[in-house]
């Protein structure tokens, strides 16, 4: 019988997930096994698989509110332009 896999960040507790990235910077997370293939995976356990899946979705509310231009609104008038008999 096989030795259960260790999680590959804490080294600690069985690994029960692999976290794969998949163009994004937040980590999906499948059961081992039920993985997308030909990506690499990171296998972890449920402790740290919830933990890197917060820390990554913290890290993209962040950047979209550093990197994204500020919403200002301008409002824009016309002033009607005046003859240059009347001035």
């Amino acid at each position: 019988m096989r030795k259960p896999r260790k999680c590959e960040l804490c080294h600690e507790h069985e690994a029960v997930y692999a976290m794969q990235y998949i163009a994004d910077i937040v980590p999906s997370l499948y059961t081992l096994g039920s993985h997308i293939r030909g990506f690499k995976i990171t296998r972890v356990c449920a402790e740290c698989g919830a933990e890197q899946k917060y820390v990554a979705e913290q890290t993209k509310q962040f950047m979209a509110l550093v990197v994204s231009p500020p919403n200002i609104n301008f409002i824009v008038t016309t002033v009607p332009e005046t003859p240059a008999s009347e001035l």
